[in-house]
């Protein structure tokens, strides 16, 4: 009569159905873990029959201990690239049982797999290599963010989920690879790049933020777009930090990188913050005219909807010598005059200029009225503005007209 093990070498020498039942009862059976069982459920994983496969890729591990069988290591890490996606699915997960814990061509090779084409054997990838790789382990956060680049959006969710999980949010190797990625010519992958940076950087942490900043200033649209959103993950409302570099950038030479600095000032600083209220307040008064203009619409982003002393800063700037930044001031006015005392305001400043001696002041008021007219029925407003149809501009003539057209409609409103 045949003992156990000669009759499970026996029935994985059979046919497909017998050699699946004896591999099921390997791993329901411990102990079984002779020399020539290794070898049968090794030559079981070269089976034509993808269930033969799968079967020995999952009993393989109850054979052999972990990281003590090189051999059955590697021949299982060849079932990675199988034909059918269960027997790939099975193979990854019985890699992290079989690899020594951490071993580096294990995790390469699983690291592989979270770009596998089928779904399932993605995110048994995951689940394996959060068991079997250290919290923080430099290589194998370097060697899954290789696939964030990856086209397909499946691959670079499983991607961001084991970096999640693997890189926490204390690994440079992550913060510093995924941040390169907000470079990339392809916007999806730099879109998964800012998903991923909140997830792998902790907030306000200065070396971050100093490296998504510089990217405000990169030369592509796109990848300052991507660091504006990056911003948003890593600076938390009121961030000092995030607050002072933005506004720094404010100051650049480029248009299109103060522009990007406003946008990011909207992701880390609320309306009424005092520290982006001083340093906005300061830069309205720049030398350089094109920072005024940043300043002014990095005002209408920080400032308190209606709020009297901002309406006060834009009204000032009515009266600028640079004609850009008098147009800023009354778009401004439209974002930031809100409610009663703001309208109030806004009306108050700007009439008080409709007399300046500039004829580019009065011009200037006479459209911050018009911006504000839809929130006001103020006869005061309509009977000081009738005046300036005799303005000896005629510029000045043209918008009052255009103004008292809009007063008129706010008054039967």
């Amino acid at each position: 009569m045949l003992d156990w093990t000669e009759k499970v070498l026996y029935d994985l020498g059979g046919n497909s159905a017998a050699r699946v039942k004896a591999l099921a009862n390997i791993r329901k059976i411990s102990g079984i873990s002779s020399h020539s069982v290794i070898e049968a459920v090794i030559a079981n994983l070269e089976h034509r029959c993808p269930k033969v496969r799968r079967a020995a890729a999952t009993a393989l591990p109850k054979v052999v201990s972990q990281g003590c069988d090189g051999r059955a290591t590697s021949c299982i890490t060849l079932r990675l690239w199988d034909s059918d996606s269960a027997v790939r699915s099975a193979a990854v997960a019985a890699l992290g049982e079989l690899a020594a814990h951490g071993d580096k061509e294990a995790v390469h090779a699983l690291a592989g797999s979270l770009a596998d084409k089928d779904a399932v054997v993605r995110w048994q990838a995951v689940r394996t290599l959060n068991s079997f790789v250290e919290r923080g382990d430099e290589y194998a956060v370097t060697a899954i963010t290789v696939h964030m680049e990856h086209t397909d959006v499946g691959v670079r969710c499983a991607v961001e989920s084991a970096l999640a999980e693997i890189a926490g949010t204390h690994s440079r190797a992550a913060m510093v690879n995924v941040i390169k990625l907000l470079e990339h010519p392809n916007n999806d992958v730099k879109s998964s790049a800012v998903a991923t940076l909140g997830k792998v950087v902790k907030t306000d942490d200065d070396e971050a933020l100093g490296m998504v900043g510089d990217l405000l200033e990169h030369n592509d649209e796109n990848v300052r777009d991507a660091a504006v959103a990056a911003l948003e993950q890593l600076a938390s409302k009121g961030s000092n930090g995030g607050i002072r570099l933005v506004i720094w950038k404010m100051k650049h030479s480029d248009e299109a990188v103060r522009s990007s600095a406003v946008q990011g000032l909207n992701h880390v600083a609320e309306r009424g913050d005092p520290l982006a209220l001083k340093l906005v307040s300061e830069l309205l008064v720049h030398p350089t005219a094109t920072i005024r203009r940043t300043a002014i619409d990095a005002l209408s982003v920080v400032a308190p909807l209606g709020d009297p002393t901002a309406i006060n800063q834009l009204s000032s700037r009515l009266e600028d010598l640079d004609p850009l930044a008098r147009a800023h001031a009354v778009d401004a006015f439209g974002r930031v005059a809100t409610g009663d005392l703001g309208v109030e305001c806004t009306m108050s400043e700007a009439l008080a200029r409709l007399d300046h001696p500039d004829f580019r002041v009065r011009y200037a008021a006479l459209h911050a009225i018009a911006e504000t007219a839809a929130g006001t029925s103020d006869a005061r407003a309509f009977a000081k503005a009738n005046l300036r149809l005799q303005d000896p501009d005629h510029g000045v003539r043209d918008c009052t007209s255009n103004t008292l057209e809009k007063l008129m409609g706010a008054s039967q409103a």
